[in-house]
């Protein structure tokens, strides 16, 4: 990704106004960082202007922790080893996503 943003985190409507999360990349001190836009009328709106700011950074299918997790285990998949991604997936899948749900 040209932009250094990693993914978006999430679009979602809270009360009568939608809103979006960008994870940015880690700080110098190694800190999560985040930019969050909030008071878009529609999440169409909000997600045009998260792409407007980060390009066409793909965004998790409904925005969801689930969509992300499963997204996140597609990336890992050239980078770790068969058996690593196993366990990863055994995780998400078993106990992240099943408990969520």
């Amino acid at each position: 990704m040209t932009t250094g943003v990693q993914h978006v985190g999430q679009l979602r409507t809270k009360r009568k106004s939608c809103e979006f999360a960008i994870d940015l990349p880690r700080g110098r001190d190694g800190k999560r960082r985040q930019m969050r836009r909030r008071g878009f009328k529609t999440e169409k709106l909000a997600e045009r202007e998260a792409r407007t700011r980060f390009g066409n950074v793909d965004l998790a299918e409904d925005g969801t922790v689930a969509a992300e997790l499963v997204e996140w285990l597609q990336e890992r998949e050239p980078d770790v080893a068969v058996t690593t991604l196993a366990d990863y997936r055994n995780a998400v899948m078993k106990y992240i996503i099943r408990t969520l749900s």
